[in-house]
């Protein structure tokens, strides 16, 4: 498999999932793959996962780097998103929590509670390496994601906002339909 390839220092892993099937076959294929590609970090490492997937927590035994979690579900996690509130285009604006103590609000400019998940992922690996909270989240703010993964078209009659996804995975396809 082409990511045992790497050599990797930080691993962002945001779920195990039933996903590319035609190549692993099974669900076990793939959750060992996770396993050896988290293998690959060094003590001086960094894994950062979903609390909110077992599958992704469950790494955490499999490696000696450093380990943080993130969620909105798991109360056990290292970065917890806490009053979530979503804009008319389904935007979200939650209060991260670290450790259990108040850390910074976010804005997002991207729909769904996905995101929202991937914003944290990307705030623990930046706090991990010492980027200031206000930087996180300005930076955060100003992502308007990637080409046709809920990409804004525009308004039509009625204001009827248009999103372009291309959703290809029933886990993928929820996200985008929940958003």
């Amino acid at each position: 498999m082409w990511i045992l390839k790497f050599f990797p220092h930080t691993e962002i892993i945001l779920n195990i999932d039933n996903d590319h099937l035609d190549y692993y076959k099974t669900f076990d294929n793939i959750i060992k793959t996770f396993v050896d590609f988290a293998s690959l970090l060094p003590e001086d490492g960094l894994l950062v996962t979903n609390a909110d997937d077992k599958n992704c927590l469950a790494l955490k035994n499999v490696t000696k780097a450093k380990f943080i979690s993130y969620g909105i579900d798991n109360e056990n996690a290292d970065y917890l998103a806490k009053n979530v509130s979503y804009n008319e285009n389904g935007f979200a604006k939650f209060d991260v929590y670290k450790n259990n103590e108040f850390f910074t609000t976010i804005e997002l400019s991207v729909a769904g509670k996905h995101n929202i998940l991937n914003a944290l992922a990307c705030l623990c690996v930046s706090d991990y390496y010492n980027i200031p909270k206000e930087i996180i989240a300005e930076s955060l703010k100003q992502f308007k994601g990637a080409e046709r993964r809920l990409e804004y078209k525009g308004t039509l009659y009625k204001n009827i906002n248009i999103f372009d996804d291309y959703a290809h995975h029933p886990t993928e396809i929820r996200a985008t339909a929940t958003a």
